[in-house]
């Protein structure tokens, strides 16, 4: 096939984007995720509780212990101790019923704490260990309410994650966890996703010159996005529908970014998610951004996740124009490509032999002026050989119905 020196570009770009941001990611030999399998086998010192260390980057670097003392309201907290910057967790499992809506909790402080400055800021977190929810992180010494709330899809069972630290963001200090709960709600399911765009126009970082988006980018961004509705629709047969795309345009300037791709860090625009997440149950977030010129290299990063929403970010340089040389045009091509990888990561975690989304070539899609649509279509239809597409339950989008109730562990 012949490509334009652009193409090739891009494909090497997205290449290391899934790389560097997939499910698959490795940082120093660590796991970006929290492993389904826990690596210490040795209990937390009080028999009665029923919780164990999970995983550790640095195992001489963390103590695992219950504390009695240091207490919220409960009868005891679970405290991931780093005496060096790490990332660890301790686990407890819980079964779950598939398809349902689940919300864990817990009362946490961080005693000491000290960020890696090498790193993004870590901090004291809960989440799903083997997949990438994971609530807000904390940092201080007083108490503090973290959430999250998840769906179980195909699990029978899950292990919560009491984590210090992060991946790419390992930090020192005392993390307790106390008040810890799982609940679950009565949930509703269907294929029709609900995507939230944002559209940053500024960069004001330490270190890099200052960029801007002008309206006639944003009204060109608008309506490339709104082309995914079609495409996807399209593309899948069906299998996925773009029910509403909400759009909000942001004067505020992206301050903090990440090292070594120089993208948003999401957790320094927590505020701007958060704020615009609550009540709403959006299925995707969209990010564009101003980052063109400093994202060394990265037209746009998929397969992430933030809380238990699935995130892209997209970057672009006033004045361009987005789209391929394809017959016929293929102008969203790199939001479609961005979405796919989110479904990559939840089929994955559905099935494991998920093929990778940049497999194209492993299964013959190669030599064609429109490959891209063509391979997108074998994907997201699982016409693949040995049904190594997406499996049709990542279309699938839950939403909390009524209120929660309790659930016990083991």
């Amino acid at each position: 096939m012949i490509y334009t020196k652009r193409i090739i570009l891009v494909l090497v770009i997205i290449l290391g984007l899934c790389l560097a941001m997939s499910a698959c990611n490795r940082r120093n030999g660590r796991e970006q995720a929290p492993p389904d399998t826990p690596t210490a086998s040795e209990p937390l010192p009080d028999d009665s509780i029923k919780w164990e260390p999970g995983w550790s980057w640095q195992s001489q670097y963390v103590n695992f212990r219950t504390d009695r003392d240091t207490v919220y309201s409960g009868e005891y907290s679970i405290v991931v101790d780093n005496t060096y910057f790490n990332d660890a967790w301790a686990a407890v499992k819980y079964p779950v019923i598939p398809n349902s809506m689940y919300r864990i909790s817990a009362m946490v402080k961080v005693e000491n704490f000290l960020a890696n400055p090498n790193d993004s800021i870590g901090g004291a977190s809960i989440g799903i260990a083997g997949t990438f929810y994971q609530s807000s992180r904390h940092t201080t010494g007083q108490w503090t309410r973290l959430e999250l709330e998840f769906p179980s899809r195909e699990m029978t069972e899950m292990a919560i994650a009491l984590r210090n630290g992060n991946s790419s963001a390992t930090s020192s200090g005392t993390a307790y966890f106390s008040d810890i709960r799982i609940e679950k709600a009565e949930t509703v399911t269907s294929t029709e996703w609900k995507i939230l765009a944002l559209i940053f126009l500024n960069l004001d970082a330490p270190g890099f010159p200052p960029e801007s988006l002008n309206d006639e980018d944003v009204q060109h961004i608008r309506e490339t996005i709104g082309m995914i509705k079609d495409s996807l629709a399209s593309i899948s047969g069906g299998l996925m529908k773009i029910n509403l795309i909400d759009f909000d345009v942001l004067d505020e300037p992206i301050r903090v970014l990440n090292p070594g791709t120089n993208s948003t860090n999401h957790e320094a625009i927590s505020r701007i998610l958060d704020e615009r997440l609550v009540g709403d149950n959006y299925s995707h977030i969209i990010l564009v951004t101003p980052l063109g010129n400093v994202a060394q290299g990265w037209s746009g990063l998929g397969g992430m996740v933030y809380r238990n929403i699935g995130i892209s970010e997209i970057h672009r340089v006033s004045g361009e124009r987005f789209g391929f040389p394809s017959t016929p045009p293929f102008p969203d091509a790199v939001f479609v490509h961005e979405i796919l990888h989110d479904l990559e990561r939840i089929s994955k975690e559905i099935n494991p032999n998920t093929a990778d989304l940049h497999d194209n070539d492993t299964f013959g899609y190669r030599d064609a002026q429109d490959e891209w649509r063509a391979w997108y279509t074998a994907y997201m239809r699982n016409t693949l050989p040995g049904g190594k597409g997406l499996d049709r339950r990542a279309y699938v989008v839950y939403q909390r119905k009524g209120n929660f109730q309790s659930v016990e562990p083991y």
